[in-house]
């Protein structure tokens, strides 16, 4: 089973939408391998209207995700069954701690491009 096909179906959360691509990018990798994806970041619609423009301009195939911005909402993690955390959230926060414990697996977009990647990497 390649990465991609093991998400086709799940919950996926993605903490983090961001301003420089990186949520959105994983995001979009989620949704056209078939996942069922909420978008959750702190930030506003507001202070993420470039971001948010760039992927409406160019939307992903499949089913579009759930948006949950200026706040993280706990029920998005615990039910999720896997969590994508931006590199800049900390392993032991609470909300991760959470997903953990309600048995979702957590990851990183690094970690899902180095299992992706078919290159010998160094």
């Amino acid at each position: 089973m390649s990465v991609k096909q093991r998400f086709q179906n799940s919950k996926v959360t993605v903490m983090g939408f961001g301003l420089f691509g990186g949520g959105a990018s994983t995001a979009r990798w989620l949704i056209e391998a078939g996942a069922r994806v909420t978008i959750t970041d702190l930030r506003t619609a507001d202070k993420l209207a470039p971001s948010l423009e760039a992927w409406n301009a160019d939307p992903p195939g499949g089913a579009p995700p759930v948006w949950v911005l200026g706040e993280h909402r706990e029920e998005d993690f615990t039910g999720a069954d896997w969590v994508v955390a931006n590199p800049a959230v900390p392993p032991d926060h609470e909300l991760l701690v959470a997903a953990r414990g309600a048995g979702a697996k957590v990851t990183s977009e690094m970690e899902l491009f180095l299992e992706s990647c078919a290159a010998r990497l160094v």
